[in-house]
């Protein structure tokens, strides 16, 4: 349990690195802003892709893990669980790596910029831990019993 719990932290983080590396790049001036900011009909369609894309991502990947068949999935198997893990974190990734790019390719397009603050916000949510996955696989870990001390 412990090897997926580190494997899902390791991805966890990747995700959360990679978009403060394309923040630092762009924010350090090394990649100059707004590459598509002067097309207004670009910057509307990657804005309404990124809205409903992130929308439905965050909603999916909050709530994955509460479908009955996903929890009959990962209630039997650990691997289901590391793999549907795995996808939760890319449910949110993914939007969170296209909104960044797209807020700066769009030259600072603020709504995709709160987009990405959604899936970071979201990602909060899905820190993968121990408790998280006992309670979630639906399994009771044996309670140590104290010994009263006389």
């Amino acid at each position: 349990m412990k090897k997926i719990i580190t494997a899902l932290r390791c991805v966890y983080a990747t995700q959360l690195l990679v978009a403060a590396l394309i923040l630092l790049v762009y924010e350090a001036g090394w990649l100059s802003p707004g590459l598509l900011a002067g097309n207004a009909t670009t910057s509307y369609w990657m804005s309404m892709v990124g809205v409903v894309v992130t929308l439905l991502c965050i909603l999916l990947g909050l709530k994955l893990m509460n479908f009955k068949r996903v929890k009959a999935m990962i209630h039997a198997d650990e691997q289901d669980y590391f793999v549907l893990s795995l996808v939760r974190i890319q449910l949110l990734g993914l939007p969170l790596l296209y909104n960044t790019f797209a807020y700066y390719l769009l030259g600072c397009e603020p709504t995709c910029g709160y987009l990405a603050l959604m899936c970071v916000v979201a990602f909060f949510f899905i820190w993968p831990s121990e408790d998280k996955m006992l309670y979630e696989r639906a399994i009771d870990e044996p309670k140590h019993e104290e010994t009263p001390k006389n």
